[in-house]
């Protein structure tokens, strides 16, 4: 699992890690004996690579989460904005996306063709889930209508 330690630190924070796990191995060794002691070493070979990897995570996903709700908040003040026709697919067991984000953006938007297709076999990445079929049917029809009322709109200026 060193591999992992190279791949997430760079030289120093590993220099400085070993420097650390060598100062408590002599420890261990000093309270527990040579043999427990190496045990412990090679635990902690194997676990403290996945604790770094585990603390990059939990970094990155509150990055995630923050800079989420922060292009919510974006989205929420700009909806008026939106006027053109909306193609929205709802999933009934979705747990990532709260159900009430529909009622706002029905109740922001400006746009007078909005068509909202309820999916009840899938979850949150439905395009990967048993309804992907109707959303490629359904987002392919949608657009081809909107281009069949241009083309009419078009032809008839």
């Amino acid at each position: 699992m060193r591999w992992l330690l190279r791949v997430l630190t760079d030289e120093a924070d590993r220099r400085a890690v070993e420097s650390d796990l060598a100062e408590l191995y002599e420890l261990r060794r000093r309270q527990d004996g040579d043999r427990a002691a190496a045990r412990w070493l090679r635990r902690q070979h194997l676990v403290y690579p996945l604790h770094v990897f585990l603390d990059r995570v939990r970094a990155a996903v509150s990055d995630w989460r923050a800079l989420m709700r922060h292009l919510w908040r974006d989205i929420q003040a700009h909806l008026d904005q939106v006027d053109q026709p909306l193609l929205i697919f709802k999933s009934a067991r979705d747990k990532v996306v709260d159900p009430s984000s529909l009622a706002l953006i029905k109740k922001g938007v400006r746009s007078t063709d909005l068509t909202v297709v309820n999916l009840e076999r899938s979850y949150h990445v439905a395009t990967l889930d048993y309804d992907a079929e109707l959303i490629f049917t359904t987002s392919s029809a949608f657009f081809h209508r909107l281009a069949n009322k241009e083309r009419g709109r078009v032809t008839s200026q």
